[in-house]
């Protein structure tokens, strides 16, 4: 359990019954830890339960139902075990066997003992339903607006399977496996770990247990290995040792078990502190597996712990449980009563004699470890109160019919004195209500010694109560009223150091919320880190694909090389197959302009795509300079902080310093007035006020040595919140140079884009060459050559009548040439498939003949549409033009290439 819930019934009770509103104070501020807190025990009798209450459990049910948590389920189990175990009832049908779903999924899906308590912490929860539900349980007190009644009764089938059915090896397995880790552990969730299966283990049905240790031999004694190795916490050993009993029997524990319980109970203090946390069941568990003799040196060493003064306030608490129990084991035959040392032992005597001496001691005086000397010794008498009836019981049980034994009355005498009344502290914790003192007759015929020793208790008790009385009566007011004055100004510290703790938790979570901002901006610059790598990956792809055009552009080159050749060597041929020939080459003439214009409009996209890189670049200088500027803000909100932190410290300072001067201005004065209250009363009242003082001067030192410590954790907390500060300004440094880092990654991409722009134009100029050497002719001016309709007669367009005769009077040639010449190749498959990614599958059929358009155009003009393309070329070719007599002419340009 956390620290913030880690609180003892008595503690509850006590703050419910001062304050009966806390619980409802609490959840209506929304305090859920505090809330939390005290919901995990049972409320006294007297605290009613608030109706919000219903809403705090039905978030926690929802909240567990849609994210199961190891965390969530273990403030359900909390809840369900301690003071919401009624609302149970109230839950419909439906959010039962939600959270039966959730549950049972969480135990299905542990397969191994893992380093968690996830799995036991729903299994606990799960037994914590069963004992709750039940038809025959209805709650009438609570507004069930919210829960919905009259739903059918849910019947937990399933939860049962899982302990008395046929699941319930496997969650004996579970368990087991469980423990088994957590005795290699030390940490608390070991602890937790092993509680937890402790009690789980004695909800399963005991045949099934006695069965799983038959078969599972093995696992039993490494885990009796795991318990009894040395390096294992004793805390941690008991509990083990618990659970081997449970799962195995408290009549059947091992030898190990056994033998590791007498050696603790060689040390009754050591041990009480080992067992002040386990609950009563666990406690007879272990005094009915201890061997008795063990027990007898138990119960004998007790005394001399007494005697000896060696008690603490928990070690007496826990010793007061363990006479309890073993009362109740006497009581209840489970345990014979020749565990108990004999009265008639002179040492047993002797030492009763010694605690009647003990008891009858009227001084008070405070204890060395600062407990409440009233109180203490209320517990002490306690504690030899369960001393007295154990050895009167076991007495009884001894008893013939006239054995009388010479300890018997000194016994007797303790018990009626430790009965007496001794005035409680006013802050000490309520103890259990004592009955009045009823004499334990040894035998039924005995009667004269009680009224004697009713007689005398009565007179002893009168004469005890008017010295008392008259003794503390008038001057124990007037020191209550002084201790008042003394407290006021500790009260008005207490004010302002809560003021100013409340200040100190707004910057704290000022704080909070600066380092919230920071992570933010670093997941920004960790998206824009992301972009920018995305964008550099996309320009790698870019440059790949330029590289593969540039090798088809070289293909296609060197096949218009070949082509230019053989139709150089072919002239006189070519002359007499001029009308085929060149309806031929008009056709492949189109198809390259195709071509050309899909390489063009490839091109524009590129230029699209560098111009979004650069916007892309553009947007991410504009998020670095915001979050530049977000950065400096942060930082000057923390120098103000800062700021603010210093004047808190001043102001606290001062404050120590006026409450350290008016505190000893108060004692001096009380100083003055014990002086003169010296002088004038009696020699014992002189004493008593002189020890009172003595007490008063040390609560105020401890005091005054709690509040500098309190202002030492301040000035600590302003030293980490500065270091903090020191921290944010080194990322804030940080994140600059990742900026910078980034700046100079973005004019490396602008370095590369220029020089991808240059590669375009070469390209562009290679393409141009192309051009001119496939022999294009240029046109004077782009509107003018839809008006030129006068072309030689040499030079037919496809599809004229007058070309017709003349290409079927050159067929034969043509078919005869055709087996001889070679043919201008026609584009691969490869760059039609690259083109027609990039331009519709229209565009060939809306394009101009190649012989109407200009070869005189710049790259920075080739981005105009499909429809018109006013220039090609950067230079003019020298009269290159297709007609009947001068097929091919010669360029300076052509000759170069060839």
């Amino acid at each position: 359990m956390d620290g913030k819930q880690a609180m003892s019934d008595p503690i509850t009770h006590t703050f419910l019954q001062q304050q009966p509103k806390l619980l409802y104070d609490l959840i209506t501020q929304d305090k859920h830890d505090a809330v939390l807190a005290i919901l995990s025990h049972p409320l006294p009798p007297d605290v009613a339960l608030p109706e919000q209450c219903q809403s705090f459990f039905l978030d926690i049910l929802d909240h567990t139902a849609s994210s199961p948590t190891e965390q969530a389920v273990k403030r359900l189990h909390t809840l369900m075990n301690g003071a919401l175990r009624p609302l149970t009832t109230l839950l419909t049908h439906q959010t039962l066997e939600k959270i039966e779903r959730r549950l049972l999924s969480i135990v299905n899906s542990t397969q191994s003992a893992d380093g968690n308590c996830f799995a036991l912490y729903a299994l606990s929860t799960m037994t914590c339903m069963l004992g709750a539900i039940s038809p025959a349980k209805t709650i009438s007190s609570f507004n069930a607006d919210d829960l919905i009644t009259g739903t059918p009764h849910w019947v937990p089938t399933k939860l049962n399977d899982y302990f008395t059915g046929r699941k319930a090896p496997k969650t004996l397995q579970l368990v087991v496996l469980k423990a088994l880790w957590a005795c290699r552990s030390e940490n608390s969730e070991a602890r937790e770990a092993l509680h937890l299966s402790n009690e789980l283990v004695k909800h399963i049905s005991p045949s099934i247990r006695e069965g799983w240790c038959k078969t599972n031999v093995a696992i039993l004694r490494k885990l009796e290995e795991k318990v009894v190795q040395p390096g294992v916490a004793d805390q941690l050993r008991i509990v083990a040792m618990l659970f081997l009993s449970n799962l195995q029997s408290p009549f059947m524990a091992p030898q190990v078990v056994q033998s590791t319980w007498s050696t603790q109970l060689g040390e009754p203090l050591k041990l009480a502190e080992l067992l002040l946390p386990l609950s009563d069941n666990d406690l007879q568990l272990f005094f009915m597996t201890v061997a008795p003799s063990a027990l007898t040196g138990f119960v004998q060493f007790v005394p001399d712990v007494i005697l000896r003064d060696q008690l603490t306030q928990q070690s007496t608490t826990a010793l007061i449980r363990a006479l309890d129990v073993i009362v109740k084991l006497i009581d209840t035959q489970l345990l014979l009563p020749d565990t108990i040392p004999t009265m008639a032992h002179q040492s047993t005597a002797a030492q009763y004699s010694q605690l009647l001496t003990l008891v009858r001691q009227t001084g008070v005086t405070l204890r060395e470890d600062g407990a409440c000397s009233v109180h203490f010794v209320a517990q002490r008498n306690i504690m030899i109160a369960r001393l007295c009836s154990l050895q009167l019981k076991a007495a009884i049980c001894r008893t013939r019919s006239s054995q009388h034994h010479t300890a018997l009355d000194v016994i007797l005498e303790l018990h009626a004195a430790t009965h007496q009344s001794t005035k409680p502290c006013s802050h000490a914790l309520p103890t259990p209500e004592r009955s009045v003192y009823k004499p334990i007759s040894v035998t039924s015929n005995v009667h004269d010694w009680q009224d004697a020793l009713d007689d005398y208790l009565q007179g002893r008790l009168i004469a005890e109560r008017d010295s008392i009385r008259n003794l503390f009566h008038d001057r124990w007011q007037d020191l209550e009223r002084r201790c008042a004055e003394v407290e006021q100004p500790l009260r008005e510290e207490r004010a302002r150091y809560h003021s100013l703790q409340d200040r100190y938790e707004e910057v704290s979570a000022s704080n909070v919320n600066i380092l919230e901002k920071a992570a933010q901006l670093e997941q920004l610059v960790q998206q824009e880190r992301d972009r920018h790598t995305f964008v550099a990956t996309e320009l790698q792809s870019m440059l790949v694909e330029n590289d593969s055009l540039s090798s088809k552009l070289a293909e296609s080159a060197q096949h218009i090389e070949q082509a230019a050749s053989q139709h150089a060597l072919k002239v006189q041929d070519l002359e007499r197959q001029h009308s085929a020939d060149m309806l031929e080459y008009s056709i492949e003439l189109a198809t390259k302009q195709s071509q050309v214009d899909d390489l063009l409009e490839k091109l524009s996209h590129q230029q699209k795509e560098h111009e979004e890189c650069q916007y892309a670049s553009d947007r991410l200088m504009k998020t670095v300079e915001n979050l530049t500027i977000e950065l400096q803000e942060q930082n000057q909100k923390a120098a103000r902080t800062h700021e603010e932190y210093t004047l808190t410290l001043n102001n606290l300072t001062n404050a120590r310093n006026e409450s350290r001067a008016e505190v000893q201005q108060q004692i001096k004065r009380h100083t003055e007035s014990l002086s003169m209250l010296k002088s004038q009363a009696h020699d014992e009242l002189t004493a008593a006020l002189q020890t009172i003082s003595a007490d008063h001067e040390r609560a105020l030192s401890r005091q005054q040595h709690q509040h500098v410590e309190r202002l030492q954790a301040l000035q600590d907390q302003l030293t980490e919140a500065q270091e903090k500060r020191t921290e944010v300004e080194d990322e804030v440094v940080q994140a600059h140079a990742t900026i910078h880092e980034y700046t100079i990654k973005i004019e490396k991409l602008e370095s590369m884009c220029i020089t991808k722009d240059e590669e375009i134009a070469r390209l562009s100029t290679v393409h141009d060459n192309m051009l001119a050497a496939m022999g294009i002719r240029p046109a004077q001016q782009g509107l003018e050559r839809d008006d030129d309709s006068t072309t030689s007669t040499a030079d037919p367009k496809p599809g004229k009548a007058s070309a017709l005769p003349e290409a079927r009077s050159h067929k034969h040639t043509h078919r005869k040439s055709a087996s001889v010449s070679t043919v201008v190749p026609q584009p691969t498959s490869v760059l039609r498939r690259a083109t027609s990614d990039v331009l519709p599958s229209n565009a060939s059929s809306r394009r101009r003949p190649l012989t109407a358009m200009s070869a005189n155009v710049s790259p920075s003009r080739r981005h105009t549409s499909k429809g018109h393309v006013s220039k090609i070329w950067e230079e003019d070719l020298n009269e290159t033009v297709f007609n009947g007599d001068d097929l091919l002419m010669s360029t300076p340009q052509m000759e170069d290439m060839i």
